[in-house]
């Protein structure tokens, strides 16, 4: 992972988002429209969300600077903090957000009022669409060469900050644009009630994006592109070898048992006996009268 060209593409994000959540509040607030409101608080979520990316990315620098012994299992250890600075935190703060858009729709709704300053309003939204798009194009461009033909959740686990930072901007695009119908149809049409459905569609699709997070995290910790074995590790990657630790109180018994059970597996390489004729081989069989004659020829 490119970990400074993806913080440049964090902190480009978050500054507009910053200069967005001023400049469409006020437009808000100038103009009356919800859908321009919900518009700001998703900005503003999106600028809450990629400082805590930020942070988490530094963080994760900060301690792969100061481990002694770096091991792969650390820098999973990382990944793993970098995704949930950039998953968790951001389903959070879309999941409050879309209440909250949804609240001022249905509130604008009861109370239908005719939108003012209603140029001010486009213009807005206009930079607001341009901002997004180039952070968009940013953040994907940044994935494209990270896990090229790779599903989403592969790209989503190797570049947890750049995937959200281009989910948020694409759901901003959709934002803006919903709003933009919202005020259009207010504006035109004088159906003060457009804002009101455009907010509360804003809202929506604030909590589509939080489920679809919540969903990527899900496969980041129970599918098969879990950080340990993207990095090619295993259970045993620091004891390859497993040998069960003798009971306490006798030390010896481990070795003891292990060496029983080597000679347990080992073939047996000792010949089979085989039976011997005569007398010898059955004391308890009568002689005959060959073998009695032998028997006194020998005495």
């Amino acid at each position: 992972m490119a970990a400074g060209n993806t913080a440049n593409v964090v902190i480009i994000a978050m500054s507009f988002n910053i200069a967005l959540t001023f400049a469409l509040f006020a437009t808000a607030a100038w103009s009356g429209s919800s859908a321009l409101l919900a518009t700001a608080i998703q900005c503003l979520i999106g600028a809450s969300s990629q400082a805590m990316v930020f942070y988490g990315l530094s963080h994760s620098a900060r301690n792969s600077t100061s481990a002694r012994h770096p091991s792969p299992r650390t820098a999973g250890t990382q990944a793993n903090e970098i995704s949930f600075w950039s998953f968790g935190v951001a389903v959070l703060l879309f999941s409050l957000g879309a209440g909250i858009a949804i609240y001022d729709g249905v509130a604008k709704l009861a109370d239908p009022l005719p939108n003012k300053y209603v140029h001010i309003a486009y213009a807005a939204l206009a930079a607001a669409f341009i901002a997004h798009a180039v952070t968009a194009r940013l953040a994907v461009k940044q994935l494209t060469p990270a896990v090229p033909r790779t599903t989403g959740t592969a790209r989503a686990a190797q570049e947890p900050a750049a995937s959200t930072v281009a989910i948020e901007s694409l759901a901003g695009l959709l934002g803006v644009m919903i709003a933009g119908a919202g005020i259009a149809i207010s504006d035109w049409l004088s159906v003060p009630m457009a804002d009101g459905y455009a907010a509360i569609a804003i809202g929506l699709l604030l909590g589509v994006v939080a489920a679809f997070m919540s969903l990527e995290i899900r496969n980041l910790l129970i599918g098969g592109t879990h950080v340990e074995t993207r990095l090619g590790l295993s259970a045993d990657t620091e004891s390859p070898f497993f040998i069960e630790d003798a009971p306490t109180g006798d030390p010896s018994r481990g070795a003891n048992s292990v060496a029983t059970s080597s000679a347990r597996s080992a073939p047996s390489t000792q010949a089979p006996s085989r039976p011997t004729s005569g007398p010898a081989s059955d004391p308890g069989r009568p002689l005959s009268r060959k073998e009695r004659k032998r028997h006194k020829g020998k005495r």
